[in-house]
């Protein structure tokens, strides 16, 4: 009895050390919680560019990333008949949506919350226009501190989307904007963005790991070409921010000479392997 009690003990002790030691090096098995929104836009030919992105970015989130489908929730107008309210993009589904999410996240997982579409300034604040009421980048902060997880992912691709890094600002937050605060006009961060992810030239140090800033810089350039190919003045200009002062980088590969934004989107594991 006292050899058996004994070995009851020892494994124990080991499955707690083991627990243990999986907490201090960050091994405890973490999910992906992802929130995709597309807002309204006028213009059907932008509208039906912006979904072709939004569903590439959802095939590339099920399938390289292996996201459990069951944490991925896309909130689209045109996704469904117009009777299917709970996935319409409103400002009560999206609070919803991260309401039933911050339920069930733990510390150790990440949350991802893409939105594209128009925007507009009104009275200094960033408005994401969505049916029915628009939303304030303030609301959006308030909603996303119900989340247990700091390693979270803002991605807003829509005019003068810089404005709100200051407010979105958070620990172990990376913003990334698809324009500055400045540049009101329609975005293509995600059109462009989709179209280097199924590229493997973004893997830019070849260890065969995707980061979210391997992807920010090579949709950038991307951009930065295609605006010269055109030969027209380039009216957006994607920024990140994840340093916590609130001023996003137009630069931010350049974190390692310049000490700013970077160093955590280079960090943020997209994809691994083929």
């Amino acid at each position: 009895m006292l050899i058996k009690r004994a070995a009851i003990l020892f494994v124990l002790t080991c499955t707690l050390c083991l627990a243990q030691s999986s907490q201090r090096d960050g091994s405890a098995q973490s999910n992906t919680y992802v929130l995709l929104i597309k807002g309204i836009g006028r213009d059907p030919v932008d509208g039906a560019t912006k979904d072709q992105a939004l569903n590439a970015l959802r095939g590339f989130l099920l399938e390289r990333t292996r996201v459990d489908p069951r944490h991925l929730v896309v909130l689209d107008a045109h996704a469904a008949p117009p009777q299917a309210d709970d996935i319409q993009p409103t400002a009560d589904n999206i609070r919803r949506t991260i309401d039933a999410f911050a339920s069930r996240i733990q510390p150790q997982d990440r949350f991802l919350c893409h939105y594209i579409g128009q925007a507009n300034v009104v009275g200094g604040r960033l408005r994401l226009n969505l049916p029915g009421p628009d939303i304030t980048e303030t609301e959006l902060a308030e909603w996303l501190r119900a989340l247990a997880t700091n390693r979270q992912v803002i991605v807003l691709d829509c005019p003068c989307a810089g404005l709100a890094a200051k407010t979105l600002t958070a620990e172990g937050r990376i913003i990334v904007c698809g324009a500055t605060a400045e540049q009101a006009y329609a975005t293509q961060f995600t059109a462009q963005l989709v179209q280097v992810l199924s590229r493997p030239p973004t893997d830019a140090d070849g260890d065969g790991k995707l980061s979210l800033l391997e992807a920010f810089t090579a949709t950038a350039r991307e951009i930065e070409a295609w605006y010269q190919q055109q030969q027209i003045v380039a009216t957006e200009t994607p920024c990140l921010e994840d340093d916590g002062d609130g001023v996003p980088s137009e630069q931010p590969w350049r974190y390692k000479t310049e000490k700013g934004d970077g160093a955590g989107a280079a960090a943020f594991l997209l994809a691994e392997g083929p």
